[in-house]
């Protein structure tokens, strides 16, 4: 019994056991639900990014082909300003400085290009990473399911074995309880002293074997003849102390009687 409490006991620890297991499957579905749906988020956080800065790349492409229109724009205007000697001295003037600003212009809208081109990079290396942490969470999920469903079963499989084994326990000590709670049985057939020390009979039973001296017990025989009858009327009787004679004739006529030894 102390074995079967033991495993009973032991059982119940897996058991429990895997329902904890169980619950931190979920938790862990859960958390894996919630960063795919992170993973979502940003994906889109990143594809607007993304098309933000083709945009701008596409403003400094403009830029950048504005000012190569407007360095152009300067030369010509320097060489008018030389063809037309003193009179174009002011405007050759002006025109230098549009020159200047035109290449400078090139210049910024080149370094704008270099950032956005790098942030386009990076923007493209996240969303690989990205792309990659999203199948590796979405391999996860399914793999937590898979596990999620085979703890649920065998958690079923242990309470149910335990169910069996507390009803185990319960089938076989309640029959100990009851004998140990049960009163003494009282057995009128039990081996008791009766009247006569050699009587085998429960104590004041009428089926027992009376003492000597009853009506139906054999009595002491002295006499040198044995057994004969006590009384001519019963030839079945048994003698007693009182038969000294030898059975007469007419007794010796019934074939029952029996003969003097």
């Amino acid at each position: 019994m102390l074995n079967i409490r033991l495993a009973s006991s032991m059982v119940s620890g897996v058991a429990g056991e895997l329902l904890a297991a169980e619950a931190q499957t979920h938790h862990l579905r859960s958390t894996c639900s919630t960063s795919v749906s992170t993973l979502s988020s940003l994906e889109s956080e990143l594809e607007s990014l993304l098309s933000k800065t083709h945009a701008i790349d596409g403003v400094t492409n403009q830029i950048s082909s504005l000012a190569l229109d407007t360095r152009i724009l300067s030369l010509n205007a320097t060489i008018e300003a030389a063809h037309a000697g003193e009179a174009g001295a002011g405007f050759a003037v002006v025109a230098n400085a549009v020159r200047d600003l035109s290449r400078e212009t090139a210049k910024a809208t080149s370094t704008i290009f270099d950032h956005l081109q790098a942030v386009l990079s990076a923007v493209d290396r996240v969303q690989k990473v990205h792309e990659q942490l999203r199948e590796q969470m979405l391999e996860l999920d399914r793999e937590s399911g898979v596990l999620a469903v085979r703890v649920k079963e065998q958690g079923e499989i242990v309470s149910t074995a335990v169910r069996f084994v507390d009803e185990a326990i319960d089938a076989a000590t309640t029959p100990c309880a009851q004998a140990q709670n049960a009163p003494p049985a009282s057995d009128t057939y039990a081996l008791a002293p009766a009247d006569d020390d050699y009587a085998l009979a429960p104590a004041d039973d009428d089926y027992g074997l009376a003492p000597v001296g009853d009506d139906y017990g054999l009595a002491p025989v002295d006499d040198d003849y044995g057994l004969a009858p006590v009384d001519e009327d019963d030839p079945y009787a048994l003698a007693s102390d009182e038969a000294d004679e030898p059975p007469d004739s007419e007794s010796m006529d019934d074939p029952y009687a029996l003969e003097a030894v």
